[in-house]
C-alpha cells in the first residue's frame, strides 16, 4: 500500500526550509520537492531583520511580534542543526537627508519607536571611514546567513530521505476524494512556496505578483569596522574576515537573476557617498524578490482544494517567515485562524 504523507512542500527557499523544519519538530510526514536552489532569492539574500524600515523610519508590520519570534527561531535551529546561523549585530543608521533627521527627531521617543534605539549617533563621532554631516541612530537587529541555513536544512532532509530534486509541474497533480497524487506518492495537502517562480502559475493568478529584482557585491574592506550592520539607504553586512556584503538594489522591469554594470553602479556610488574605505569587489550577485501587490505576505488554502499558498515574503523574509510558517500549519492541523492581513481568503476579495 502507497504511503500517505501529510504534506507536499514545493520550494526549499526560506520559507520552504522553515515549513520543513517545524514539520520536523511536529514529527509530521512529508516531502519536500525543489529544483536546484543555488541562484534561488535566498542563496543570495542578506537575510537582515530591521525593525526600523525605509526612508520614513516606520516600524514594521507586526514588528513587536516578529522581531522576538524570529529571533528565538534561528537561535534555536542554530542550537539544533550546530551551525553558527545567526549574525547578532545591531544596525549603525546614518541619516540620508534632513528630512530623514527630522522624522527621527519626531519618533525617538514614541514608546513603540524607543524600545529598538540603542543610542545616537554624533556626526562627530562616527566610525572609521563613514561620511555623514548628520549622525544618526544604532538601533536592535540581526542577520541569519541564509545560505547556510538553507543548505544546513537540505543536508537534513537529504539524510532522512525527504527531499526531491527536481522540477516540479501542478499539471503532474492528481487530485482524489481523500488525496493528492504526485510523482507516484500520496499527501494529504500540498504548500506552494516558491517565491517569485510561484507567480507563474496560473492557480495564483488573482495573487497579482509584483516581484523585484535586488543586486548585492560582495566587497573586500580591510579598514571598516565589523561591529555594526550599516546603513545609508543601502547596507553593508559583515561577513567576516574584512569581507561586507553590499546591497541592495530594486529593479522592477528585469526580473532575472542576472547582475548589472547599472546594478553595480548604483550600488557603488551609494556605498562612495557614505563610505572612504578603500575595497576590491569579490561578488556580484542577483536575486528576485516574490512581492505581491500590498506589500505583505499571503497564506492560506486556495479555493476547495487541499492546496495551500505562503508567498510574496519580499525583502522581509527573516522577519515573517517562522511566524507566519507556523500561523499556517496551525491553520492546516488545528484549525487556528490565519489574521486578515496576510489571509489568502481575505485578500483577493
Amino acid at each position: 500500500m502507497t504511503k500517505l504523507y501529510e504534506t507536499l512542500i514545493v520550494g526549499q527557499g526560506l520559507s520552504g526550509s522553515t515549513l520543513a523544519w517545524q514539520l520536523l519538530q511536529m514529527n509530521k510526514d512529508f516531502i519536500i520537492v525543489s529544483k536546484d536552489t543555488t541562484n534561488n532569492a535566498t542563496s543570495v539574500s542578506a537575510g537582515i531583520a530591521n525593525p526600523i524600515a525605509g526612508k520614513k523610519l516606520n516600524l514594521v508590520w507586526l514588528h513587536d511580534t516578529l522581531f522576538k519570534y524570529s529571533f528565538d527561531f534561528f537561535k534555536e535551529a542554530e542550537s539544533n542543526l550546530n551551525e553558527d546561523i545567526c549574525i547578532d549585530k545591531n544596525i549603525y543608521r546614518i541619516f540620508n537627508s534632513e528630512k530623514q533627521k527630522e522624522a527621527f527627531e519626531k519618533k525617538k521617543n514614541t514608546l513603540e519607536f524607543k524600545n529598538y534605539i540603542v543610542d545616537e549617533i554624533n556626526p562627530k563621532n562616527l566610525i572609521n571611514n563613514i561620511n555623514s554631516s548628520l549622525g544618526g541612530f544604532i538601533n536592535k537587529g540581526f542577520s541569519i546567513k541564509l545560505n547556510l541555513f538553507q543548505n544546513s536544512i537540505k543536508d537534513k532532509l537529504c539524510a532522512n530521505n525527504l527531499l526531491i530534486e527536481k522540477e516540479f509541474n501542478i499539471d503532474d497533480v492528481k487530485e482524489n476524494n481523500n488525496y493528492l497524487e504526485w510523482d507516484n506518492k500520496k499527501f494529504k495537502n500540498i504548500i506552494f512556496c516558491e517565491g517569485a517562480p510561484g507567480s507563474h502559475s496560473n492557480l495564483f493568478e488573482p495573487l497579482k505578483f509584483r516581484p523585484a529584482k535586488g543586486e548585492l557585491l560582495e566587497l573586500k574592506i580591510d579598514s571598516l569596522s565589523n561591529e555594526y550592520i550599516i546603513n545609508f539607504g543601502k547596507f553593508l553586512l559583515p561577513l567576516g574576515n574584512n569581507t561586507f556584503k553590499l546591497g541592495s538594489t530594486y529593479e522592477w522591469d528585469s526580473i532575472d537573476n542576472t547582475p548589472t554594470k547599472e546594478g553595480k553602479k548604483e550600488l557603488l556610488d551609494s556605498y562612495s557617498q557614505y563610505c572612504t574605505a578603500d575595497y576590491s569587489i569579490t561578488n556580484h550577485t542577483a536575486g528576485v524578490r516574490p512581492i505581491i501587490e500590498g506589500r505583505k505576505p499571503i497564506i492560506g488554502k486556495v479555493a476547495s482544494s487541499n492546496f495551500y499558498v505562503l508567498n510574496g515574503l519580499g525583502s522581509k523574509g527573516v522577519f515573517h517567515t517562522p511566524y507566519l510558517c507556523n500561523m499556517l500549519l496551525e491553520y492546516i492541523f488545528d484549525n487556528k485562524e490565519i489574521i486578515d492581513d496576510v489571509n489568502l481568503s481575505t485578500r483577493i476579495l
